[in-house]
């Protein structure tokens, strides 16, 4: 019924947002002081119903399977999901192969932009590792105290050393992004199984990579790629660290949450989630370790925090620090701090999978942890009056899908779920498709 009526409620919607277009214009309207901001935005608005109606459409398919598969409830084994290694892999590869392609055309749909420049600063790098001297030195001092991401140098740092073998920066860029891409698929199938191990990891995949902001970030000059594989690393790394604590493994992440910090100041909320799990997971057993908690704390919250620090007062860089959390909420970019930009993004960007997250209902450590990055994300980009950008969406999409599998594993055991479960994959697919292919993102 809900399924049916809001397929009704997005074709209805996309009908009267096609009638009367300058409607919804001058009421969504944010007044960008850049033509191209804005006639993007403008664009988005122009063509939304084409989201709508691909909407309706996929919840109408949805309501048809859930009308006609119910109560075929049945628990059955998922093997009528499962597919061959082979064929998974092959549509992985098309998978991948449509999301740069897509990819491309976004960043050609923008005039090829070279945004943020960490591909400059790494050029900088290179020059000064291949060159030292008076000369390149003066530029990489001057670089680093005026570029505003000098507090995240690890990306450059590692494109300054690839360029011996291949001196393109941006196309460094791209590659290392391209090859997150493939990390977060190879990490979201073996922390599925570990969370669930009859899912059908194809499900997973797909929902993965072909997510919009998935798409778009495959081959872009950002480092949003690159952040998302480090969030789901981390996720990697935690696991294991619970199955066997030991020093060695509490060691690998914390040096693994230092090289994070340097990454994308984005990828802070990492630091808090093994403190807050440690006590949320002995509050219910009704223990009090303070000083257990105190030790993880100090381990993988202070110690990083505290070298991060170091770092922007041994190059005099907390200044720039300061002015990425200030551009975040001053200038243009508060413009983008608005219900309109955050609706749009949480409704069609995260809430497609909420269904799945909370169809499982035991909410132990490992899914309070899971589910503690994207809250903790969102706080921290209102905290500062950030800008609710949808590529950043990308950072939660993997703990998102791994709050998902087990529900979905549930679901493809029942006998209804050989019809349900893939027509939901497409069907969010669908929508996520028509948003990175009509620029609407």
């Amino acid at each position: 019924m809900f399924l049916a009526a809001g397929a009704v409620a997005a074709g209805s919607l996309a009908a009267v947002w096609m009638q009367r277009p300058d409607w919804f214009l001058k009421r969504l309207a944010v007044p960008y002081p850049f033509q191209v901001f804005l006639e993007n935005y403008n664009r988005l608005l122009i063509d939304f119903p084409l989201v709508l109606w691909v909407t309706g459409a996929a919840l109408a398919a949805l309501a048809l399977v859930v009308w006609r598969t119910a109560g075929r409830t049945v628990e059955n084994d998922s093997s009528r999901l499962r597919i061959s290694v082979p064929v998974e892999f092959l549509i992985y590869a098309a998978l991948l192969v449509a999301a740069g392609y897509l990819s491309l055309r976004h960043w050609e749909y923008w005039g090829r932009p070279k945004w943020d420049n960490y591909w400059l600063f790494a050029r900088v790098l290179h020059d000064f590792w291949t060159h030292p001297g008076a000369e390149t030195w003066f530029t990489l001092q001057k670089w680093v105290a005026e570029f505003p991401h000098s507090p995240s140098p690890l990306t450059p740092v590692v494109i300054s050393v690839l360029m011996v073998v291949y001196d393109d920066p941006l196309r460094w860029l791209q590659m290392l992004s391209f090859g997150a891409t493939i990390g977060s698929l190879a990490l979201v199938r073996s922390l599925g199984r570990r969370l669930a191990p009859d899912v059908p990891t194809w499900l997973l995949g797909a929902l993965f990579l072909t997510h919009a902001a998935t798409m778009r970030n495959s081959l872009f000059i950002q480092l949003d790629a690159i952040s998302s594989f480090f969030v789901l690393a981390f996720y990697w790394l935690w696991f294991r660290w619970r199955d066997e604590p030991t020093q060695n493994r509490l060691t690998a992440l914390v040096v693994f949450l230092i090289a994070a910090v340097m990454q994308k100041t984005t990828l802070f909320p990492l630091l808090a989630i093994p403190f807050l799990a440690a006590v949320y997971d002995d509050w219910r057993a009704g223990r009090r370790r303070w000083l257990e908690w105190l030790r993880i704390g100090l381990a993988t919250a202070a110690l990083p925090a505290a070298l991060f620090g170091g770092y922007l007062l041994l190059l005099g860089v907390g200044r720039n620090f300061g002015t990425q959390v200030e551009l975040m909420g001053s200038g243009w970019n508060e413009l983008d701090f608005s219900l309109t930009r955050f609706a749009f993004a949480t409704g069609f960007l995260v809430c497609p999978y909420l269904p799945l997250v909370f169809g499982e209902q035991r909410w132990d450590a490992n899914r309070v942890a899971l589910a503690a990055y994207p809250v903790l994300f969102l706080l921290s980009v209102t905290a500062v009056r950030g800008p609710y950008w949808s590529r950043y969406y990308s950072h939660l999409l993997g703990p998102l899908l791994l709050l998902a599998a087990p529900h979905l594993a549930r679901l493809s055991r029942q006998q209804r779920g050989a019809w349900l479960a893939p027509t939901y994959v497409a069907g969010v697919a669908a929508v996520q498709y028509t948003m990175i292919a009509a620029h609407i993102f």
